[in-house]
């Protein structure tokens, strides 16, 4: 097959940078030919304001540029990731006119929320899915970076698209990347029918892990608010006064904080024993650890869409502690491949953390179970099946058309 994939770059790399190259290298070791369609945000700082206005709801020139490439190319299936800004839903008309097939991948919840993420101000939000069309509480809130301008923008393209059915007609199947997402984009609207479920996976397995670990968990993300890490600090800050008032003997407990971000110079105070901040690390530093650790603990508290480091310390046989209310936790079988804690409930994930730290055997048990699961479900071979088996879907639908 030949393949077409559609992606905006943001101004920094994002988490589905990583992913497209890898669906791409994937269907290319495969035999299939792959073009990448991209652009980037940083080209709107050269555009007049009156351009940006115009050009974030409909850019024309990459609709021209787009079926060009068609033309040429002449793909079986164009694969969308990602268009916001650069490229805006102009690529779907583009498509229309060449007669392709279009898969969707929704990466976030950008369609349906200003941030791409239902989280404001500490806590879920869904504010914007109680109006129809025009999602005021986006604007009265300045969820798109805070900018008023910005929000009334955003908010507007997604309107007006929205309104002329702009993205749900012409794409013939969206993927999602867990059954949490979904339920989630069923309630947002979108058809049953056109949603598949296949998960990301990893390009390169790193094997399993030490079969004694160390008494020690792990978190490995941004350090942003809604990625849960205060509610992790004082749930370990509950697990140790347990554990010294019950005389807990034995190597000290140590949480490793893994990441960087807008939080950094808020948790780079004291918070007492056993929690040590690693700052960012590589990939490689990130998989020797997690082959070494008790857990990794994934207390994210906005709805997330995956997981990729939870993946990665199944694939090293780690167990996962996971907040029940995130889409990770449709990639754990609790109390099997990993454990489940109530979201943002620091009680709950201290208890839990009690618990792992108490039951290295079973711990181990579920490393086991969470490494086979990772081999039977999210390696390339595995999702290569997911992927070519939608593809080869909407190109029939499209002939039958």
């Amino acid at each position: 097959m030949k393949i077409i994939q559609v992606h905006n770059r943001y101004l920094q790399p994002g988490g589905e940078d990583v992913v497209v190259a890898a669906e791409r290298s994937m269907l290319q070791a495969h035999g299939h030919e792959v073009i990448l369609f991209e652009r980037s945000n940083l080209e709107i700082d050269g555009w007049s304001p009156l351009q940006k206005i115009f050009r974030v709801i409909w850019n024309r020139q990459a609709c021209v540029e787009l079926e060009a490439l068609i033309e040429s190319f002449k793909p079986d299936v164009l694969h969308v990731h990602n268009v916001f800004h650069a490229i805006s839903m102009s690529v779907y008309q583009a498509a229309r006119r060449k007669g392709v097939p279009v898969v969707q991948t929704l990466h976030n919840y950008r369609l349906f929320c200003l941030n791409g993420i239902f989280f404001r101000d500490g806590q879920v939000c869904e504010a914007c899915l109680r109006y129809r069309f025009f999602p005021w509480a986006g604007v009265r809130y300045r969820c798109y970076r805070r900018s008023l301008s910005g929000s009334f923008l955003v908010a507007a393209m997604l309107a007006i698209h929205r309104v002329c059915r702009t993205w749900i007609s012409p794409v013939n199947r969206f993927i999602v990347l867990t059954d949490f997402c979904r339920d989630k984009f069923i309630q947002c609207g979108i058809p049953p029918e056109k949603i598949a479920v296949k998960p990301n996976f990893l390009s390169q397995d790193p094997g399993a892990g030490a079969d004694v670990r160390n008494r020690q968990m792990l978190f490995l993300g941004r350090l942003t608010e809604e990625k849960g890490v205060r509610t992790l600090l004082k749930a370990w800050a509950l697990f140790r006064e347990r554990a010294a008032a019950s005389a807990e003997s034995g190597v000290s407990p140590e949480l490793l904080i893994a990441g960087d971000g807008p939080l950094t110079a808020e948790l780079s105070g004291d918070y007492g024993p056993g929690v040590k901040m690693l700052g960012h690390i590589d990939r490689s530093s990130s998989v020797c650890f997690l082959k070494n650790v008790r857990a990794l603990v994934f207390p994210s508290e906005w709805y997330e869409t995956f997981g990729l480091s939870v993946v990665e310390a199944m694939a090293c046989g780690t167990p996962v502690l996971v907040a029940d209310a995130n889409a990770a936790a449709s990639l754990v079988r609790d109390r099997k491949t990993g454990i489940l804690f109530r979201s943002g409930d620091c009680g709950d994930l201290s208890e839990k953390i009690g618990w792992m730290m108490s039951h290295p055997e079973e711990c181990a048990a579920l490393g086991r179970a969470a490494r086979q699961d990772y081999e039977n479900r999210y390696t390339a071979e595995a999702n290569y099946e997911k992927l070519i088996d939608i593809y080869r879907q909407v190109a029939r639908e499209r002939q039958a058309c």
